[in-house]
């Protein structure tokens, strides 16, 4: 006799004889765990954290996304010439002085290896805010060259 408990010995293993093949059960806690940590997900992720879309005024943008901002309006404004809508759009972004702003943005433009048109854009833009001129330009003009002021590089 043994003196272990009861509970712990082993069951034998079925007996099998040749050509005879034992039924394996396939591992269903996988499959359920699976399910119920999807099922679970879902409901975190849809009920409990859902998601929010929001949308983001123009003033609270940063320094660069209000840079493209203002050039996306400068481009628009040179397509269209409506300046009313350009101020609309400008005046949004809360800046003391629109104008002054674009034309720093055309200076800076200017130094950027394909900046030429956005630079000529945002300077037409900031004339036409300061009263110095209806715009007159087309796109294809908006797009020419800016010249740089000097009599030798301007031919």
């Amino acid at each position: 006799m043994t003196n272990q408990d009861p509970r712990r010995q082993r069951r034998p293993l079925p007996q099998r004889s040749r050509g005879q093949k034992v039924e394996r059960q396939p591992p269903l806690f996988l499959v359920t765990g699976l399910v119920a940590g999807l099922v679970l997900g879902l409901l975190i992720a849809w009920i409990v954290f859902p998601a929010r879309a929001g949308s983001i005024d123009p003033a609270e943008l940063n320094s660069e996304q209000k840079d493209q901002y203002r050039i996306a309006i400068a481009l628009a404004f040179a397509s269209s010439g409506d300046l009313g809508r350009a101020e609309a759009r400008l005046a949004l972004l809360n800046d003391p002085n629109p104008a002054r702003a674009l034309r720093n943005q055309a200076q800076l433009q200017l130094l950027q290896p394909d900046g030429q048109r956005e630079a000529r854009a945002l300077d037409q833009l900031a004339d036409a805010l300061a009263g110095l001129g209806a715009p007159s330009a087309t796109p294809d003009e908006a797009a020419a060259p800016v010249p740089s002021g000097t009599p030798e590089a301007d031919g």
